[in-house]
């Protein structure tokens, strides 16, 4: 341990613990995280970890935060000034509650290291872990002891010093957990448990300013307990270039198939696309969405509705229609007009389209389904069909008796399928576009240059991609976008791009990379 540092030091008084719902424990921790890559310093904090040996085995809920001040200095830097302003007072309440200090920022207190743990157990409970850098100040409450340890207890909560290794930490809890911590055995922690040993053993090694574990069926309530196959989430938090990347790992209960392939598409789609989710296989998360919803009332859309609606709707079967020729990778862009024809829009219209992909394994069964489908269009809704040719390949084009939605569909290279749904934007990606997605800085900045392989030795085929440019979905006031409270919008606008990886690396495991191209606030 360090020498005290000298001078009066003032006590720590935790706000008295109040059971709440757990997303509002974990909701500014994330946003702390969030916060945190803003300010990491140019040499990136590594953690040891070590607090995750003293949180009991039946944590379901927990969160390492590093406070080193070096590592908040660059928060300025980061967003705009309203989000900054957002982010700091999310930051003063999350620090009055666990340190008894509204300013965190500037004033550190001298005892505490570089480390915050937060735990939710299965009991309900709350336990907080500092680490202790320097002599720590004299604690309320009265002292007894237990297991020779000196508990300090209030009529708030109970407070201990607990070694772990070289490393020694304030833990804030009730008095049972406090109990609990002292006298656990060896391998009775959350360190220890499979689920987030094998995780954080995937992970392992990425610089990281936080880090935060969550035990999936527990967090989402009992009803989903039998249902989900998901059973824990961890990730680690890190910054580099005004990026904050979370590199996680999603562990399963049903036995996972690693992908081979990795879907393309982001190649075939224009640079100016808005948002984009691709996937390996359509086949496959349709039936990891049968499974998901299967009684589920909490799912957006039951299975038997979608497949209904899409019948009554368009005649088709999914399963004989659709899925048994576009089972492969598959992609779902929106992509604005161009600014040229973006002027041309008339007022209250929407400017961009809905565009479809898929890669066919049986071409002329693809085409079967799409005239069944002109019919449809033409007899039930009086859209005009024409076929016409587009830079020297054949489309089809439906067009609304009074102007309007337009759709277009035909072929790509390679069996690709394509359908359109808004206004004219086939000429962008056909038969290939000028400038493409995959090459735009953005999407190379949270996709292309932030994926790397980790640990299990699994392939680095990706199952998903999603990739959403924040600028141009806030900006383009012709869409039907959600509409979010001020505080979300104003973070929204202080964030570039989002980009989303996902795959399955092992049986068990799925990982995940996301990553956040933040703004820079204007010097």
């Amino acid at each position: 341990m360090q020498e005290p540092i000298s001078g009066a030091l003032t006590p720590f008084h935790p706000q008295p613990q109040r059971r709440r719902p757990w997303w509002l424990f974990i909701a500014p921790i994330a946003v702390v995280a969030t916060v945190a890559g803003g300010y990491v310093a140019m040499t990136p904090t590594v953690s040891k970890l070590n607090g995750m040996n003293l949180l009991p085995a039946n944590t379901i809920l927990a969160a390492q935060i590093s406070i080193d001040r070096s590592d908040w200095l660059r928060l300025r830097e980061m967003g705009t000034p309203a989000s900054r302003s957002i982010l700091e007072r999310e930051l003063a309440k999350w620090s009055q509650e666990t340190l008894g200090s509204t300013d965190l920022l500037k004033s550190i207190p001298p005892w505490l290291g570089k480390e915050i743990y937060w735990a939710q157990l299965a009991t309900g409970d709350h336990l907080t872990l500092l680490a202790i850098r320097n002599e720590l100040p004299a604690q309320p409450g009265s002292q007894r002891q237990y297991q020779g340890v000196t508990i300090w207890e209030t009529a708030t909560a109970s407070r201990a010093v607990i070694a772990y290794k070289d490393e020694k930490f304030l833990a804030i809890g009730s008095k049972r957990i406090i109990e609990q911590v002292i006298s656990a055995p060896k391998r009775q922690n959350l360190a220890f448990v499979t689920a987030y040993a094998q995780m954080n053993q995937a992970i392992t090694g990425s610089d990281s300013i936080a880090q935060i574990y969550v035990n999936l069926p527990e967090v989402l309530g009992s009803k989903s307990k039998a249902k989900l196959t998901s059973q824990a989430m961890l990730m680690n938090i890190s910054i580099k270039d005004q990026v904050l990347a979370a590199k996680g790992v999603v562990w399963s209960n049903k036995k996972l198939t690693p992908s081979k392939n990795s879907p393309g598409f982001a190649a075939q789609l224009p640079d100016r696309t808005m948002l984009m989710l691709s996937g390996s296989s359509l086949g496959q998360l349709w039936a990891e969405y049968l499974s998901l919803a299967a009684n589920n009332p909490a799912a957006p859309i039951q299975p038997q509705v979608l497949q209904d609606s899409l019948k009554s709707s368009t005649g088709l079967d999914l399963n004989s229609d659709v899925l048994s020729w576009g089972s492969g990778e598959f992609a779902v862009a929106i992509v604005p007009q161009t600014p040229a024809a973006q002027t041309q829009i008339e007022s209250g219209s929407v400017g961009g389209a809905v565009l479809l992909l898929s890669r066919s394994t049986d071409p002329a069964a693809t085409d079967q389904t799409m005239s069944s489908l002109d019919q449809t269009m033409a007899n039930r809704y009086k859209f005009k069909v024409d076929k016409t040719n587009l830079k020297d390949l054949s489309i089809v084009r439906w067009s609304a008796a009074l102007g309007g939605t337009q759709a277009t569909h035909g072929w790509l290279p390679n069996q690709v399928a394509f359908l359109t749904l808004g206004v004219p934007i086939t000429e962008q990606f056909l038969p290939s576009p000028d400038k493409s997605l995959e090459n735009h800085s953005d999407f190379r900045k949270v996709i292309s240059g932030g994926i790397s392989p980790i640990a299990f030795g699994g392939s680095k085929a990706i199952d998903a991609q999603v990739y959403i440019d924040v600028n141009k979905m806030s900006t383009n006031g012709n869409l039907p976008l959600q509409k979010f409270p001020a505080d979300t919008q104003t973070i929204l606008q202080a964030i570039n791009s989002i980009g989303l990886v996902s795959n399955a690396v092992s049986e068990q495991a799925n990982r995940f990379d996301l990553a956040i191209y933040l703004k820079s606030v204007a010097k």
